[in-house]
């Protein structure tokens, strides 16, 4: 059915919820492990739907399909759905109790369906029971209806995992998994702790694989026994048995957790819904366990990176920078010579970066999108679909690697030909903004979300803003996108020192063009009661898209400040050629 309309699909699904006895099914953007990325197999929001983003759900009834996303994804929910077949919604101002209010084919009860393997025991608390005198109830499916007529549905493909060395992770998995059951047992010997986020798991064992194209996750969670005993829970058993100095380690399936819970009746098992899956929840409960819930500790101490992590990060952001400048350097003289296409671009990037050594793989696949693409803010170029890069205006390309030893991501806007004065005034006051931010001392205390309003007041200042988030937590060699924190107009997590996050203010303006301007910044300690920022990333920004006129005498010697430490960190490791090329990007202004 891969090639059916998306009414031919809808109507499919609509006759298998006739048959199950449901009156729809929620569908959420997510697999088994909540991880942003997810497997071809795994993509049945877009399979239903069309829409690719990264984030949403949708829920389905008899005469309604309805599609929520966020602000970033607005415009591409727009222009990858049927517009006679779903309605779009952003989940900032919508949710499922809109839809269901709106319903004048229902009365009394509605019967919904959802995949409990795929939604969390935590989302799960949150769904609706009611509205506008409607009833609903939730129906916990222990199979995907989606693939059922999902019938060229990719395959799984095996993983393969490999080790991180206790030189690059800082220490050992005996000394974490040990460091974890203390924190989290108190003590108590009969404790067992389910850790159920895959990044978690993947840090916790030093370990990493390729289940995914972007994300080097080992696809497990882990149940921990002691500071010695685990059990490493998979959709398949590793072809090669995890072997770890000082842990006693048991590989079991998810098939199998009915036969592990029967196990556990005496110990108190401690889980974190909002990670859980609800089935995974419900195989406990079905033999009576005793459940505690409890943060995985496991996230906040990750996010604090420590000195060997640091230094790796540091490592892979000055590999990353020498390939950045030395596609520049080839786009800069390409493009003048004949239209390049947004897809050669990225794929032209991706080339670059795999020469550089210790390269694993891209981050995410790179954003490249040229004036009215650029304006989508996750946007993705189809190849034959995408624009091509002539004549006048701005190119962002948002993009980012993982190396053996760090992650990086990094967002630049290059200017081609002559591009329009409003996309200068935009690119000089987001450059302005992000410099402000990259500058800032703050107290000890302070949240994400007040380090996003000092980023936006430069910007607001001028009647401009921007709907996504102003910086993310980024993992180590793990996801781009990591929490708890998070620069954000929600992001309540204290910002501490050792957490690494990006700083990526941006303006849009739809039909003409978009500006991001993004650094990796790391949270370091200026004195005792203040933090501040270093930066990771060492690239220029484009000097011809910046009207100094538009920046405070603050702004242009952090500006000059930034380019000389880029010039000197970054030019050693270039050709001679290059190195005079990088010399003019970095000349004072």
């Amino acid at each position: 059915m891969a090639d059916n309309t998306s009414s031919e699909k809808l109507a499919a699904l609509r006759s298998v919820l006739e048959k199950q006895g449901l009156d729809g099914l929620l569908v959420q953007r997510a697999d088994l492990f909540q991880g942003e990325e997810v497997r071809p197999c795994d993509e049945r929001l877009a399979y239903i739907s069309g829409f690719t983003g990264s984030a949403g759900y949708a829920l389905i009834l008899k005469n309604t399909a309805a599609l929520f996303s966020d602000q970033r994804y607005s415009l591409q929910m727009q222009n990858q759905t049927d517009a006679k077949e779903w309605q779009c919604f952003d989940t900032m101002n919508s949710g499922i109790k809109d839809v269901i209010a709106d319903l004048d084919d229902v009365a009394g009860n509605i019967i919904i369906g959802y995949d409990s393997w795929i939604m969390t025991a935590g989302q799960v608390e949150k769904l609706l029971d009611s509205e506008n005198g409607i009833s609903i109830s939730w129906v916990a499916l222990r199979n995907s209806l989606i693939d059922e007529i999902w019938q060229e549905r990719p395959d799984k493909k095996i993983i393969h995992h490999w080790y991180m060395p206790d030189e690059i992770a800082g220490i050992s998995a005996q000394q974490k998994i040990t460091q974890l059951y203390e924190r989290q047992s108190k003590g108590n010997p009969s404790t067992s702790i389910l850790v159920s986020k895959v990044d978690s798991v993947n840090w916790l064992l030093n370990v990493r694989g390729d289940a995914l194209a972007h994300t080097p996750f080992f696809h497990a969670m882990l149940l921990v026994h002691s500071s010695r005993d685990i059990v490493v829970i998979s959709e398949d058993k590793p072809e090669i048995d995890f072997q770890i100095e000082g842990l006693k380690i048991e590989h079991r399936c998810f098939t199998e957790m009915s036969e592990i819970a029967k196990k556990l009746v005496d110990r108190k098992i401690q889980i974190d819904k909002s990670s859980c899956p609800k089935a995974l929840l419900d195989c406990f409960l079905e033999q009576n366990s005793a459940i505690e819930f409890k943060p995985d500790s496991t996230v906040l101490v990750k996010a604090q990176k420590n000195e060997a992590e640091l230094k790796g990060m540091k490592d892979a952001h000055i590999k990353d920078a020498v390939a950045f400048c030395q596609f520049w350097y080839w786009f800069e003289h390409a493009v003048y010579n004949q239209p390049i296409t947004e897809c050669e671009v990225a794929t032209y990037l991706s080339e670059f970066r795999a020469q550089q050594p210790e390269y694993i793989c891209d981050s995410f696949p790179a954003i490249v999108g040229f004036n009215d693409n650029g304006a989508i803010v996750h946007y993705r170029a189809k190849k034959g679909e995408d624009n091509k890069i002539e004549n006048n205006g701005v190119v962002l390309i948002d993009s980012g690697a993982h190396y053996k030893a760090g992650t990086t991501d990094i967002t630049r806007c290059f200017a081609i030909a002559e591009p329009a004065a409003k996309a200068v005034l935009a690119n000089s006051l987001v450059v302005g903004a992000h410099l402000t931010l990259s500058n800032a001392i703050f107290p000890k205390g302070v949240s994400g979300i007040q380090l996003d309003a000092i980023c936006r007041q430069g910007l607001w200042d001028n009647k401009m803003d921007y709907g996504h988030g102003t910086g993310h937590g980024v993992g180590h060699v793990l996801s781009v996108h990591e929490g708890p924190a998070s620069l954000s107009k929600r992001g309540s997590q204290e910002i501490l020192a050792g957490m690494i996050l990006s700083n990526e203010p941006g303006y849009y303006q739809p039909g003409e063009f978009g500006i991001r301007q993004e650094n990796l910044v790391h949270v370091i300690t200026v004195c005792d009661d203040f933090l501040g920022f270093e930066n990771l990333t060492f690239v220029p920004f484009d000097k011809r898209l910046i009207d100094t006129s538009l920046l405070s005498k603050t702004q242009l010697d952090a500006l000059n400040s930034y380019h000389k430490e880029v010039l000197e960190k970054i030019s050693p490791h270039l050709p001679y050629a290059l190195q005079d090329w990088l010399d003019h990007k970095c000349e004072a202004l």
